[in-house]
């Protein structure tokens, strides 16, 4: 599979920042990011006002919205805390977060039913930034990515390539070896749908942080990772 350019520029910036003068949160890329960050907010926006004038009636029950969440978590989201933890060096979490996926998709219908945390055997979630910040690797610039949002260049890095992979992985049996753009799309919803599904970035539900500014979801985010980055050296 080839390394999208996005990757490589992000690649880019991470390994060659800017001057010091313009290492600022959004810093040079802070035109960039302002106007993704209204597009953004834009497609939010109509995407919630569509999904308003949908009738009740063909909107699926909770429960089976639950098992999407669990499904996606267990299948994108456990292996990612698998090799997170890993990373970070902390092989027992590692092993117990392998042993939920295997306790899922055995006694879970596949990962539908979190059969794991029923059983008692929980992980702190851990995303693969998250891991290389608690081995010293700086986050670079912020920046605003189309409908995925805010991220550090490396979160941006680990979640393009890493996260990506792993889903290309788990889709070879349907998709084959030569992904199509239409499945290069369909990876990048389900890496969202699952980066929503556990809520990884910015904690707590929408409505408590859609309305802010950009200055604010920037400084939100940016204090959240790193609040989160001290915790994973700590464990």
């Amino acid at each position: 599979m080839r390394i999208p350019r996005l990757c490589l520029v992000l690649l880019a910036l991470l390994l060659a920042p800017p001057p010091a003068a313009a290492q600022t949160p959004g810093g040079w890329l802070d035109s960039f990011n302002q106007a993704m960050f209204s597009v953004n907010r834009y497609l939010g926006d109509t995407a919630d006002a569509a999904i308003a004038l949908v009738p009740a009636a063909l909107i699926p029950p909770d429960s089976a919205i639950n098992a999407v969440q669990n499904l996606l978590a267990n299948t994108i989201n456990e292996p990612l805390t698998v090799i997170g933890h890993a990373i970070a060096g902390n092989w027992e979490l590692a092993g117990r977060s392998a042993q939920r996926f295997g306790i899922n998709i055995a006694f879970g219908w596949g990962g539908l039913v979190d059969a794991a945390t029923e059983r008692g055997v929980t992980v702190p979630r851990l995303d693969i930034g998250l891991a290389f910040c608690s081995r010293g690797v700086g986050g670079g610039p912020y920046i605003v990515l189309p409908i995925v949002g805010p991220r550090t260049v490396r979160d941006a890095i680990a979640d393009l390539v890493i996260t990506n992979a792993i889903i290309y992985a788990a889709l070879i049996p349907v998709i084959g070896t030569s992904p199509s753009l239409t499945t290069f799309l369909v990876v990048e919803v389900l890496d969202e749908a699952a980066n929503l599904a556990i809520a990884r970035q910015i904690d707590g539900p929408a409505p408590e942080w859609s309305a802010l500014s950009y200055d604010m979801v920037r400084d939100l985010y940016l204090a959240e990772r790193e609040r989160r980055c001290a915790e994973v050296r700590r464990e």
